[in-house]
């Protein structure tokens, strides 16, 4: 709910966080779940709780981190700028938020939840829960695994074809220097064979027909009287 509402806020509109279509992060079940089954226990110790429930938490997200890296070929969070992180998936100041959020979870949350569902267990909770929640993540699950494989495919088509276009343009920007270099020289050795005609037409040059190479010319000669001029300095 905290994750819902944060995202919602920050893009002003209603967004379900996480890797599924539905409202709902398995994480946060699977975390949960691994609270109340192996710190049940701890729960007189605040202080080695916290501490307990950061392990948990930080081993859930970072094995979560790296299937679905391995699945999707990207990354869906990154703490590569936060302190004492590793390998960009997990982050010393999100553990800490983990284990004080399953602090307030086992001693504030869920006793309360409890209690509001207990009486909502005979009257058929637990088989909705089987028999049309279960169902209905499971088969979110296989539709968004589905998703993310023709994701992955459509990513790695287009990286194909991006780094396509960047040796194309590599190609053609050598390419492009030697056609450079090949016309400075024809133009070069074009108004050496008729220096005394275009000095004589120079600054007047103009063509109709060929106005690009004549603009070259005249770019060449307006270099050279400018050279000139330095050397009579």
């Amino acid at each position: 709910l905290l994750e819902l509402a944060s995202r919602s806020v920050m893009e002003k509109k209603l967004v379900y966080p996480g890797f599924l279509h539905g409202p709902w992060l398995p994480i946060y079940g699977f975390g949960a779940v691994s609270v109340l089954a192996f710190l049940g226990p701890l729960a007189d110790r605040p202080v080695v709780f916290i501490l307990a429930a950061m392990g948990i938490a930080t081993l859930l997200e970072l094995v979560t981190g790296v299937l679905l890296e391995k699945l999707l070929g990207t990354r869906l969070w990154d703490y590569s700028h936060k302190p004492f992180n590793f390998m960009g998936l997990v982050a010393l100041e999100y553990s800490f938020y983990w284990g004080v959020l399953s602090y307030v979870f086992l001693y504030y949350l869920h006793p309360l939840v409890e209690k509001l569902t207990a009486p909502l267990e005979s009257g058929g909770l637990m088989t909705v829960m089987k028999y049309v929640i279960l169902p209905a993540m499971v088969v979110d699950a296989a539709l968004s695994i589905n998703k993310a494989i023709r994701l992955r495919s459509n990513l790695s088509a287009l990286e194909l074809i991006a780094k396509e276009i960047e040796e194309l343009k590599e190609e053609a920007g050598e390419r492009l220097e030697e056609l450079k270099s090949h016309y400075e020289g024809l133009v070069d050795k074009l108004l050496k064979a008729n220096k005394q005609l275009l000095i004589y037409s120079k600054p007047f040059l103009t063509s109709r027909r060929f106005p690009k190479v004549v603009k070259s010319i005249r770019e060449v000669l307006s270099v050279g009287r400018e050279k000139k001029g330095k050397k009579e300095k």
